[in-house]
């Protein structure tokens, strides 16, 4: 009720009301001294010696302060800078162009005995303070192609033993060599390296340690681990993060590697179509090249051109359109061998009258001179009906068809034994 009685004569003098007071009005009366009292009993009278108190604070504590000396005592050997790196969140990651993007948490921690202070005088535990007014480890982020603070930090915490916390975000885009011969069931290792290029090992030592996120990541890579370790005994101080990634499989196999496997069954099933109906076969087999071809094409897009390793269900996909293509010249082959009956092919006819003439050479030791004009008649009837001598359509269309799925067994069990073997080849990212 007071509070709301003192809002009520404050508005009323803003209204623009005018009108001259009276003299009663002059007079204080009892609600005009108990608003006052209010007011100087107030908190914002201790809001503003707080502040006065941090600002004196400040102005003692940066006075004769030089931020480009590294504060390091006379019985120091070098400053411990604690580096915490946390992986926030994946932003993008391209197989194809081999790049990628995530945001890190940071948190740096450091003592400043220049900046410690009496809690007595000051009965402040922590206070937040300028970062430009101070020195600060000066760490960069090496091998990247871009990065950026989320936002930029212009202030750190203080404590009043000098010890100082200074966090934010940090957004990277950085080039990794991705490991892709067992892909979808891929796992990957991306390097990222923290060094102090201002100060050597002579002055600053580094220690790290790193984290995930709690929360189950269920987008198509999760994070399996992310391991920081620092490296003193170099000339400048150096932090090299571990991030490994592992590739969720489930996409990849239900939109190509099923289909690629279906397609193949489909493939066999239609070599077994009777050759009665060969014209339908090749309408088939047509069919399934050109659907298996928007397969590479989708595959082309999601992995590398140029990696170190040849995938190896791009090896599958080639060698299964090579087996697709070699079906389909099979259903052709039978096509013309049925129709040599009539139109016999030039290389079939030349070889048939090779033949012929070596078993005529061979017989004339046994014939006389009188039985040359038959052997010749012989010879001429025989050639016409050449067409037995040949084995049957169903036949040749048989033993292809065994030869097929004989190569298709040998290529299975070789995917197999690659796939059960070692990488034939290492990515190194270091």
């Amino acid at each position: 009720m007071i509070l709301g009685s003192c809002t009520f004569h404050f508005t009323f003098n803003q209204l623009g009301i005018s009108r001259l007071p009276s003299p009663s009005d002059m007079l204080p009366t009892t609600s005009m001294l108990t608003c006052l009292a209010f007011l100087m009993a107030s908190p914002s009278g201790n809001a503003r010696k707080m502040n006065s108190r941090h600002e004196r604070l400040i102005e003692e504590l940066t006075e004769g302060y030089n931020p480009f000396v590294i504060p390091l005592a006379d019985d120091d050997e070098y400053m411990d800078i604690k580096l915490h790196v946390r992986l926030s969140t994946i932003v993008d990651l391209d197989l194809r162009e081999q790049q990628l993007a995530v945001v890190f948490y940071w948190e740096l921690k450091w003592a400043d005995p220049r900046l410690s202070w009496n809690k007595n005088q000051f009965p402040m535990e922590k206070i937040s303070f300028p970062i430009h007014k101070i020195w600060k480890p000066n760490l960069h982020l090496f091998e990247t192609i871009a990065e950026s603070r989320i936002p930029s930090s212009d202030f750190l915490v203080l404590y009043s033993n000098g010890s100082m916390l200074y966090d934010g975000l940090l957004k990277v885009v950085s080039k990794c060599t991705f490991d892709v011969y067992y892909y979808p069931f891929d796992k990957h290792t991306c390097i990222f390296h923290f060094i102090s290029w201002t100060n050597s090992n002579d002055e600053v030592h580094l220690n790290a340690t790193s984290s995930t996120w709690s929360k189950k990541n269920d987008d198509e890579w999760r994070v399996t681990d992310l391991n920081c370790s620092a490296n003193n005994d170099e000339i400048f101080p150096i932090v090299t993060c571990k991030l490994h990634l592992k590739h969720a499989p489930q996409w990849t196999i239900m939109t190509l590697l099923v289909p690629s496997i279906l397609i193949m069954v489909a493939d066999l099933f239609a070599q077994l179509m009777p050759f009665t109906r060969i014209n339908d076969r090749l309408s088939c087999q047509v069919s399934l090249v050109l659907g298996f071809s928007v397969f590479i094409l989708i595959l082309a897009d999601n992995i590398p051109a140029r990696a170190q390793c040849t995938p190896l269900i791009a090896q599958h996909f080639i060698s299964s359109l090579s087996f697709l293509v070699l079906s389909l010249i099979h259903s052709m082959i039978v096509v013309n061998y049925s129709s040599w009956s009539t139109h016999p092919p030039f290389i079939v006819v030349h070889l048939l009258k090779r033949v012929l003439r070596c078993e005529s050479q061979g017989a004339d030791g046994a014939l006389g001179s009188d039985d040359h004009e038959k052997k010749s008649e012989t010879e001429s009837l025989t050639f016409k009906n050449y067409n037995h001598y040949l084995p049957s359509v169903y036949t040749v269309d048989t033993a292809l068809f065994w030869m097929y799925l004989l190569f298709v067994s040998v290529y299975t069990t070789v995917i197999v034994v690659k796939w059960m073997g070692s990488t034939p080849c290492q990515v190194n990212n270091a």
